[in-house]
């Protein structure tokens, strides 16, 4: 029974993982593009994945989604994406990172909460352990990690701390209502939904844009667009862009899609954790940076707790099956 268990999740489980991996790119656009403002980052994100997202609807019949649809993929776009990562550059550059990786470090716990609250699948009891060994595994990544090479903000800002629980109240919401979505309309796949989204987030981008031509009174140009490109922000604006947009958000979504189509969002949830782990990996190879036992212990402790969310699920699963074998 625990072989069944396991071939029904290890697959949407590696699926979280590559998803986990990939978001947390995200992490290095602030750091690579430091001259470049939160509007221009989410702007060149978001446009990207939009464009990929027209060749991802190729061949979808686009007739099976009502106005309803629309209006869930559009506030989607706004909250779990657009609104999500503008909010979270402004908040990794006005405060500390020994502040801001706590916050959103707590992205695992509300967003498990949230689910199993939602959907429950597992009783607080059975996920209570995992999900203390990952806030402590953040705690110790948090109090270990060098701040040097990191330091992206210094001190504490109102509006950097409101603007990262505003991250975190978005992502929670939109992870769990995403889940929900999909489970309600299994006729519409992963791909298809993560295009439609990114199209949604491409409408918004537009008028974001169109909002600041009007606001400081200019016309966009020809001219304009290939002196911005000729200037060397510019081009690593665009190139983060595209990274972004194809990986961290188009990629990262159809698999993160796929994941909770299988998984219970309790559990894709903790897997969040992940994208820390993948962030902080990142920052070691780009400073050639070896972790240090303290590190390398939170890690750990973080990794333990999912290892004990999917036993967890294992069981659960493995239970209901033994009782629908005997009834």
């Amino acid at each position: 029974m625990r072989a069944l268990a396991n071939q029904n999740f290890v697959r949407p489980f590696v699926w979280m993982v590559a998803a986990a991996a990939l978001w947390a790119t995200a992490f290095l656009a602030p750091v690579a593009a430091k001259s470049a403002s939160p509007f221009e980052i989410v702007l060149a994100r978001y446009a990207a994945y939009g464009l990929v997202s027209l060749v991802g609807l190729k061949g979808c019949r686009l007739s099976k989604f009502r106005t309803r649809d629309l209006a869930y993929a559009l506030a989607f776009a706004a909250f779990g994406n657009v609104a999500f990562y503008y909010f979270l550059v402004i908040g990794m550059r006005s405060v500390s990172p020994s502040l801001a990786i706590p916050i959103v470090g707590l992205l695992p716990v509300t967003v498990s909460l949230a689910g199993n609250w939602s959907e429950p699948r597992l009783s607080l009891r059975r996920i209570a352990l995992p999900l203390a060994l990952i806030l402590v595994g953040l705690a110790a990544i948090d109090m270990f990690t060098p701040p040097a090479g990191q330091r992206l903000g210094s001190g504490t800002s109102f509006l950097g701390v409101a603007a990262l629980l505003s991250c975190l109240a978005m992502w929670t919401w939109f992870a769990v209502a995403n889940s929900a979505y999909l489970k309600r309309r299994l006729d519409v796949t992963a791909t298809e939904w993560a295009s439609l989204t990114g199209v949604a987030a491409l409408l918004l981008c537009a008028a974001m844009l169109s909002g600041y031509f009007v606001a400081n009174r200019v016309a966009p140009s020809l001219a304009a667009a290939r002196l911005y490109l000729a200037e060397g922000n510019g081009a690593i604006i665009v190139l983060w862009g595209m990274i972004l947009g194809c990986g961290a958000s188009w990629g990262s979504a159809v698999l993160f899609n796929k994941a909770v189509k299988v998984l219970p969002i309790s559990i894709a949830g903790q897997l969040v954790v992940l994208e820390t782990v993948f962030g902080i990996v990142y920052v070691w190879l780009a400073e050639v940076h070896l972790p240090n036992l303290g590190e390398l212990t939170g890690i750990a402790c973080a990794i333990g707790g999912i290892y004990f969310s999917i036993r967890a699920l294992q069981t659960s699963v493995g239970k209901r099956e033994n009782a629908a074998i005997r009834g």
